[in-house]
């Protein structure tokens, strides 16, 4: 294969894996740039143990690297952390990881909303019986659906295993959410206290 068949078809792969990691045009069109020309200076170094992609990859990482760590004083010590873990990823991997730290903060977010539930529950009704059914019901009863729902016959499990895992997820989904409740109900219990005794 010839230098310039190998630049047109790697060439975008390395372009984008670039603007991933930096969301800036120029400067991942300066690093492939960058990554072809030691690509071309060091090809009397390439073995062919691997394929040409994964070796102008193992350039790429290493460039993506040094490009960080030369801004270590403009962008600070913690930003280059972030940057250097996130060079040792591909596009893909990326992504996901994005995806599962957006929706962990959802989760959190909703638990954080379930101590309010049960503090606002708890000081309109002052029942702390109420606060646990409110909280602990509408997650269970959800829980099972939404598990139940997932259940296909060709994954090997059969019905009652799968209805004694979808029980148990749901009780302990629903008794997280209790917990946040009832540490509302707490805050709510303690501000009546307080009121009372003032």
């Amino acid at each position: 294969m010839k230098l310039e068949e190998v630049y047109k078809s790697i060439q975008p792969s390395v372009y984008a894996f670039f603007y991933v990691k930096t969301f800036h045009k120029e400067t991942a069109e300066d690093l492939t740039q960058e990554v072809f020309y030691q690509a071309v200076k060091g090809y009397h170094t390439f073995s062919g143990k691997s394929t040409i992609k994964t070796w102008v990859f193992a350039i790429a990482k290493n460039v993506l690297k040094k490009h960080f760590r030369s801004g270590a004083s403009k962008a600070g010590t913690n930003m280059i952390f972030q940057h250097e873990e996130a060079a040792c990823l591909s596009p893909e991997e990326h992504l996901l990881k994005t995806e599962k730290e957006r929706r962990l903060l959802e989760e959190i977010n909703r638990l954080l909303w379930y101590a309010v539930l049960g503090l606002a529950v708890y000081l309109f009704y002052r029942d702390m019986k109420l606060v646990i059914l409110l909280s602990f019901a509408p997650i269970f009863i959800w829980g099972m659906g939404d598990i139940l729902a997932g259940w296909d016959a060709a994954d090997g499990t059969g019905v009652v295993e799968h209805l004694l895992y979808s029980v148990f997820g749901a009780f302990m989904l629903a008794v997280i959410h209790c917990f946040f409740a009832a540490a509302g109900m707490m805050i709510g219990w303690l501000f009546l206290k307080l009121k009372e005794s003032s």
